[in-house]
């Protein structure tokens, strides 16, 4: 809708749901019972994610990126308010302090052991655009 008007730094190792099912069919077909796997993809920070979806819908960015210290302090505030007001938060003390963690996920054993190789992220993007626009959840689509 173009209404985010300021974005955290942090971020978040971004997979493919199309790739998690594809490797969960390979685990039930071909892996040793009880073996376990990360199913990373790419870690990309909320700012390049903004970038990347402006990148693919043309909408624009935005300027103002709050530490996530800064965020997180004013979350609660922010949780409150929106209860009050009966409207769902856009972060939470929760999602927040996600955005500080599990930076090097990797998915190593499942590559060797099962063939997983994450698609591009990019490509992720611009599909998971192009999949809510056909199906109405983009204003002008």
């Amino acid at each position: 809708r173009g209404r985010l008007p300021v974005i955290m730094s942090g971020g978040f190792d971004w997979v493919d749901v199309r790739d998690v099912a594809c490797a969960a069919i390979a685990v039930a077909e071909t892996a040793a019972p009880g073996r376990k796997y990360l199913l990373s993809g790419w870690w990309r920070s909320l700012p390049e994610v903004a970038k990347s979806v402006a990148r693919v819908s043309g909408a624009s960015v935005p300027r103002v990126v709050v530490p996530r210290a800064i965020a997180q302090a004013c979350s609660p505030l922010g949780e409150a308010a929106c209860l009050l007001l009966k409207r769902q938060p856009l972060y939470t003390s929760y999602s927040v302090h996600a955005l500080a963690g599990h930076r090097q996920v990797s998915h190593q054993r499942a590559k060797a052991e099962l063939g997983y190789v994450p698609r591009p992220f990019e490509q992720t993007i611009r599909d998971t655009y192009l999949w809510f626009k056909e199906h109405g959840f983009l204003a002008g689509g």
